[in-house]
């Protein structure tokens, strides 16, 4: 529906990218919006880092957003691919 999603970074894109801050967002998420729940500013460090990680490995917004979305197929039921990659973090985390 966006093609544009599909160009890649400009450099000025990726500078901006680069300096995204998670930490001092979620100070101010904090700050600002005390009533916001933990596992809301887990996900602004969490898809910050994917962001910049994929941003630097030359991924797309498309590429990254596919990361993000569920199948289409099968109501929404199947993970997404980050959700997948969260569900094995825990699991070995779990072992240790």
């Amino acid at each position: 529906h966006w093609p544009q999603a599909m160009l890649p970074f400009s450099d000025d894109e990726l500078a901006y990218i680069r300096a995204l801050d998670a930490d001092a967002d979620a100070e101010l998420l904090a700050r600002e919006l005390p009533i916001l729940r933990p596992e809301c500013v887990r996900v602004l460090e969490l898809t910050t880092a994917l962001l910049k990680r994929c941003a630097d490995a030359g991924m797309t917004l498309y590429e990254i957003g596919s990361l993000l979305s569920r199948p289409f197929e099968g109501a929404d039921e199947d993970p997404s691919e980050l959700e997948r990659m969260c569900a094995l973090a825990k699991a070995a985390h779990a072992e240790m």
